[in-house]
């Protein structure tokens, strides 16, 4: 077992760093959004939403690894063993304002804008980016401790 864990850490350490560069888009792409822009990315913007589906797939791998014989009680707690103590409250908050953010993009006016992804819309969704990347990068960060 601890050699397919040696053989699956660099791609587990490399996932989370695409996590994290995820994560950092999203907030650039959310602050940027809130200036009437898109952001780093510009009119591919709209990529973070397949990088958020991509990168939940190596996540749920991970999450599979870290769950096996856990109680689900203790699930959220194996799921995190890797991360300090407060990633957990992080992880509520940028889920909590995912919901808000998007309760208020739903209630405004004037959604509309030109591109595939107009300043309105990145700002409705990257709150949703935000939280995905982040758990994401919370679950590979604790796969890649707990592969030694």
């Amino acid at each position: 077992m601890q050699q397919a864990a040696s053989r699956t850490k660099p791609w587990t350490i490399g996932f989370a760093v695409l996590a994290a560069v995820g994560f950092a888009l999203s907030i650039a792409a959310h602050v940027a959004s809130f200036q009437g822009s898109q952001g780093p990315l510009g009119r591919y913007t709209w990529t973070l939403h397949m990088g958020a589906l991509f990168i939940c797939i190596p996540a749920a791998l991970a999450a599979r690894r870290l769950l096996r014989g856990v109680p689900r009680k203790e699930q959220w707690k194996a799921l995190l063993r890797g991360c300090p103590a407060w990633t957990k409250y992080v992880l509520y908050g940028l889920v909590a304002y995912a919901l808000v953010n998007f309760g208020i993009f739903l209630m405004s006016p004037g959604k509309g804008g030109a591109g595939l992804m107009p300043p309105a819309a990145v700002r409705g969704f990257s709150g949703h980016w935000m939280a995905i990347y982040a758990m994401a990068f919370a679950v590979l960060y604790s796969g890649a401790k707990e592969d030694g």
